[in-house]
């Protein structure tokens, strides 16, 4: 486990200095599939805080780090899995502790099997097989992978009018999100309810001191999030990777700590699949999210998908098409026809560390959106300086709603395989 390799890897920083040397075995890693059979599952392994990564990383850690897993059992001409470093934010996030080994766990693992890796330091160039992340300065973040876009986030305004001030002008969300296909899948600035953008989060009825703050209606001009700054941005084989840090603010004043860590995975096969640990801080006054059917987590989809074109939409426990909502879901997809024929979609995946897990969903009746509604059962409060964090998953894929895929790429998400780490030459 993690704690049992401190003394190694202590060993292995004072032998190889800042960074262990590429070809020497760090440790054994040993992944058990767990009750479901896994196929291309991006996995990710936290190190608690007494484990000294950073002494074998450059200094300062870096998202470009690179190792490798070699599968024990394996021909010697078969191709490692490429294992990728994630830093910690400061403080912590619970989903990454003081820092993780992400990879994903390549091809078909049946359920119940178990696989071994040696872990090793890589030497490796940046390759056209990477997630690339394409700085457009002081506006956005665009997400690429072998010449294919995925997601645009935009943490520089983004106004409705380009060159005049507009009530509904934003930051801090993404769109365009593009389909595995080409196609885009979301929505910026619709017609009805040009409030609503892309992907995003935003609270609809939160109470700071006698005022009642609203992130989410921004005619309401009673919230607004604003971008502070970005740490951690770059690509590699594994994922490519931002932290935001935004400013909820609401009369004036910040009421709310913002950030987020997003982790868009290099799948070799199948669907986008991007990660989110999503922390919110209340500033010095309690935060209290009022009871209310939407807020939280939300997905806008294509300008057509309205009337006679709606898309389709399936939740993990089905969900009341007439109240527009569930009671909980582990998941939702909504998916529609493209342009160019064809159908493709998003699923976002709730996880269970969330408190409300599983948490009812708000799906419009007659409009191409959804959303995790944090407080649609009831209400809650962040105390002042401390935080809530949240976790989801969202997987972008061509086609229709599958149920079957949707329950794998949930479990891997809710209920992923268990990893271990032991020194080498002691695990059997």
């Amino acid at each position: 486990m993690w704690t049992g390799l401190v003394s190694m890897l202590s060993a292995v920083a004072a032998a190889n200095g800042p960074s262990a040397s590429p070809g020497k075995d760090i440790a054994l890693v040993i992944v058990e599939a767990g009750r479901h059979e896994r196929v291309d599952t991006p996995v990710l392994v936290p190190a608690s805080t007494a484990a000294p990564w950073a002494q074998i990383l450059p200094p300062g850690g870096s998202a470009q780090r690179t190792f490798e897993l070699l599968e024990e059992g394996q021909g010697a001409s078969s191709k490692p899995l490429l294992a990728q470093w994630q830093t910690s934010t400061d403080p912590p996030m619970k989903a990454s502790g003081a820092g993780a080994l992400v990879f994903t766990l390549a091809g078909k693992t049946p359920a119940g099997s178990v696989r071994r890796f040696r872990l090793r330091a890589a030497d490796r160039v940046v390759s056209t097989k990477d997630v690339q992340v394409e700085d457009d300065k002081g506006k956005a973040l665009l997400f690429r992978h072998a010449g294919r876009s995925i997601a645009k986030y935009n943490y520089g305004l983004v106004q409705k009018e380009p060159g005049k001030r507009n009530v509904f002008d934003r930051m801090a969300y993404f769109h365009p999100v593009w389909a595995p296909c080409g196609q885009i899948i979301t929505d910026d600035f619709p017609e009805s309810h040009p409030h609503q953008r892309g992907l995003f989060f935003a609270w609809t009825r939160a109470k700071i001191g006698k005022y009642k703050a609203d992130f989410w209606n921004l005619k309401a001009r009673r919230g607004r999030t604003l971008h502070k700054r970005l740490d951690r941005v770059g690509g590699g084989p594994v994922f490519g990777g931002f932290v935001a840090d935004n400013d909820c603010v609401a009369n004036n004043r910040v009421a709310i700590k913002e950030t987020w860590v997003g982790r868009i995975y290099a799948c070799p096969t199948g669907p986008w699949i991007v990660d989110f640990d999503i922390r919110h801080t209340a500033a010095d006054q309690d935060v209290v999210l009022a009871k209310y059917p939407y807020g939280g987590m939300a997905y806008r989809g294509r300008p057509e998908w309205l009337g006679a074109k709606r898309p389709k939409i399936e939740a993990s426990d089905g969900y009341d098409a007439r109240k527009g909502r569930t009671e909980g879901a582990r998941w939702v997809d909504m998916a529609g026809v493209l342009p160019t024929g064809g159908e493709a979609g998003l699923t976002l995946i709730d996880h269970p560390s969330n408190p409300t897990y599983p948490t009812a969903v708000r799906i419009h009746p007659g409009m191409p959106y959804f959303c995790y509604a944090f407080a649609q059962r009831e209400a809650y409060t962040i105390k002042a300086g401390e935080s809530l964090e949240l976790r989801y998953r969202c997987v972008v894929h061509d086609g229709p709603p599958d149920r079957k895929l949707n329950d794998r790429w949930a479990a891997d998400f809710v209920d992923p395989p268990k990893v271990t780490l032991e020194p080498v030459g002691k695990a059997k």
